[in-house]
């Protein structure tokens, strides 16, 4: 790539993640950029400032909206805090985040959910629309002190999955649960936002993660930039950086039904998903006949043993398909497929595409 040699570009960020500034940083150097990073290691808005082009993240951050809007200099913002400005943007897809969050719990089987954010802004009440839109029922908000909170959790019915905005709040809201005695995930099952590694991978429950695609944000808001500074026009839409799947941990890792029996069914099934076992073999498992199991399955699910066997092989699938570059012949043989052509005309009518198809739309 070429066309910003010599361009000065001021970073005014107020708070910016690693991955997100690695692939700043990765662009500003295949176009010859330099970054002027003054704000971000003072605080400090420049009172006199000459270059080529901005990349913010508007946020209250007060005088940044007034800078802003004095210069004449192209400028992309990555952030929702300041709709009302008219500039390009490139943001995270913060909808699908919630969707996809609450696609995750819905697979576990929960019927009870609430939301966990230490702030009301832009993005959680987006987030939040999501979620709720989702699951397609209601939603508990949880609020306020340590105090406040832990008694909001008493009230709410069990099993249930929470989602919070970020990793940090799903710490927050894990903390409280764990040193008031609920268990994670039996007891209330939590879903964050960022698939931060220092966080998820070091609580005392290892934390499940919307994928939240902060590389590519960065990348594409410093590619949308580098196009302005060129003379090209901005585009009519905000450009949305869609989430990657979520990353699941320990956090979620049960499925939140009563009956005993039929969730060590479902953990038997899922545990096995490559090999080739069928109702009777799962009754055997649990200890149960095949008509019991049926019977109990019905009751607490809502559809037959097969038919959460195949729904399990399908999500197992789609996971593959987002996180792999596996053929479809190999997917099949990892979920229990007996060949390609089973999985793709099962996959089809489930998601509506066929796998390599879907996987070429993630990928597009």
């Amino acid at each position: 790539m070429n066309g910003g040699e010599n361009k000065k570009v001021l970073l005014l960020i107020s708070s910016l993640n690693a991955a997100t500034h690695r692939d700043i940083a990765k662009a500003a150097n295949e176009f010859g950029w330099f970054l002027d990073l003054s704000f971000i290691e003072g605080g400090q808005l420049p009172p006199r400032w000459s270059g080529d082009g901005i990349l913010c993240s508007l946020t209250a951050h007060p005088g940044m909206e007034k800078f802003v809007r004095k210069t004449a200099l192209p400028v992309v913002d990555i952030s929702i805090w300041k709709s009302n400005l008219n500039l390009p943007r490139v943001v995270a897809d913060n909808e699908k985040i919630g969707r996809t969050a609450a696609e995750h719990l819905l697979e576990q089987e929960h019927r009870h959910f609430a939301w966990f954010s230490r702030t009301d802004d832009p993005v959680a009440s987006v987030r939040f629309g999501g979620f709720q839109k989702r699951v397609a029922s209601e939603v508990i908000k949880l609020s306020g002190d340590w105090n406040a909170v832990a008694n909001q959790l008493k009230q709410l019915s069990r099993p249930c999955g929470i989602f919070a905005k970020t990793d940090v709040d799903a710490a927050w809201i894990m903390s409280l649960c764990l040193k008031e005695g609920y268990r994670v995930p039996e007891d209330f099952a939590i879903v964050g936002v960022d698939n931060n590694p220092l966080i998820c991978d070091f609580l005392q429950v290892p934390l499940t993660s919307v994928n939240h695609d902060l590389e590519q944000l960065g990348y594409q808001a410093a590619c949308l930039l580098n196009r302005l500074m060129q003379g090209e026009k901005p585009p009519n839409e905000i450009t949305l950086i869609p989430p990657h799947g979520v990353t699941p941990r320990a956090s979620t890792d049960s499925f939140a039904v009563q009956d005993d029996a039929v969730r060590a069914a479902m953990i038997f099934m899922k545990e096995r998903l490559g090999r080739s076992i069928g109702t009777q073999e799962i009754a055997k498992a649990v200890g149960l006949s095949r008509r019991a199991l049926e019977l109990r399955f019905k009751e607490a699910v809502g559809v037959t043993v097969h038919e959460q066997l195949m729904e399990l092989r399908l999500n197992r699938a789609e996971h593959l398909l987002r996180t792999s570059t596996d053929s479809a012949e190999t997917i099949a043989a990892l979920t229990g497929f007996c060949h390609a052509q089973h999985l793709s005309r099962l996959f089809k009518k489930r998601f509506g595409e066929p796998p390599l198809r879907y996987r070429k739309t993630l990928r597009a």
